[in-house]
């Protein structure tokens, strides 16, 4: 019953009231369900899109204790966007390092990626910097060709940005 009932909410207009009032009721119907998670998600990242930070938090916080590890790490990416938004930079860095400690997180490096990008923005240099050597160096276990080319353009701009 509760897949059902996000079937139905996943088919109102995006970011509408109704798909609001919708992933609203997944939740009150069934607090603890997957459905609920998935609610949680969609209903965080609405609220994000409208800039209503307090009640995207609200809505993405309870799946830091999710009952899947990739939901975990999803809502922690979502929050992260969110202190992101609020110019919370440290916060977002912080939100994807969380994600990036979960052993079995599929997007491990981007969350890593991510928490330098957060960090260099928030000029802390010296954090970045040692997060994108770590992700340019081929022998990481965590990365990726794209990241590891991605890591080593970040080092060479902040080289040039002395």
């Amino acid at each position: 019953m509760a897949a059902e009932l996000l079937y139905q909410a996943t088919k109102s207009a995006e970011g509408s009231d109704e798909a609001v009032a919708a992933f609203g009721k997944v939740i009150e119907s069934y607090p603890r369900s997957l459905a609920a998670e998935n609610a949680r998600l969609a209903l965080g990242n609405i609220w994000l899109a409208r800039g209503d930070y307090p009640k995207a938090e609200d809505a993405l916080l309870p799946l830091e204790s999710a009952k899947t590890n990739l939901t975990k790490v999803i809502g922690l990416h979502s929050l992260a966007a969110v202190r992101s938004a609020k110019g919370d930079l440290k916060g977002a860095a912080e939100k994807y390092l969380q994600a990036f400690d979960y052993s079995d997180n599929p997007v491990k490096g981007f969350s890593y990626f991510n928490a330098a990008l957060a960090y260099y923005n928030a000029g802390n240099i010296d954090g970045a910097r040692k997060i994108f050597e770590e992700l340019a160096d081929e022998k990481s276990q965590f990365t990726t060709p794209e990241l590891i080319e991605k890591s080593k353009e970040q080092l060479i701009w902040m080289s040039a940005q002395k």
